[in-house]
This record gives structure tokens, sequence and C-alpha cells, in this order.
């Protein structure tokens, strides 16, 4: 967890202590409750969406990665460089990891469209 965010849990965390100690006393919730809580909601939906982006951009790079380090191996696999069949293996095993990873992008992409 970044500085930041450990800062912005910690003050979480003292106010959902002081006002959990308000309700206890039977402090009545106020509009400006709700709408704090409300502006709360919305700031940590768009850090999730934030999050799921970056996520999906970094599972894109693996993806790209993946599928240079396949052609890589089917290269030396062509030219009959060193193991011939471990090449092409290898080459099988990172497009498969290439589309693991394209996926996985897919699906950070959609969470983060529904944390909008």
């Amino acid at each position: 967890m970044s500085e930041l965010a450990g800062r912005r849990a910690q003050q979480r965390a003292e106010e959902l202590k002081r006002r959990r100690a308000e309700l206890a006393a039977d402090h009545p919730v106020t509009e400006g409750d709700v709408e704090k809580a409300r502006a709360s909601v919305q700031r940590g939906r768009a850090r999730a969406s934030e999050a799921h982006e970056a996520a999906a951009l970094a599972h894109e790079r693996a993806a790209a990665t993946h599928e240079q380090a396949a052609q890589s191996h089917e290269r030396a696999a062509a030219e009959g460089v060193g193991d011939v069949a471990e090449h092409r293996a290898a080459a099988y095993r990172h497009r498969r990891a290439a589309a693991d990873d394209r996926a996985a992008a897919e699906a950070a992409f959609d969470a983060a469209e529904k944390d909008r």
C-alpha cells in the first residue's frame, strides 16, 4: 500500500471510529453526514476504477511481453537453435500466458467501468 493510501485508510478509520461513537451516543444523522458518506463512496469508487485501469494496463503490457517471448522462441526453433522442441513448447506457454493476460486485462477494464 502506498504511503498516501495508508494515510487515507488511517484517516477513514479514525473518521469511522468517531462516527461510531457519535451514533452510540445517539447523535442524529444529519444531511451533512449523508453527503459526506456519499462523497466518500464516490472517491472510493473513483480510486477503485483507477486501480482497475492500472491493473488492466499492466496485464496488457504483460501480454505484449509474452507475445515477444513467444516470437523469440519461434525464431529460435525455426533457426534450429538449441532444443527446438523446447522452444516450441516455450512459445506455446508464452502464447497461453499472453491470452490469459489479455483476458485479465479485459476483466479489469470491465471492473473499472462498473466502478464508475
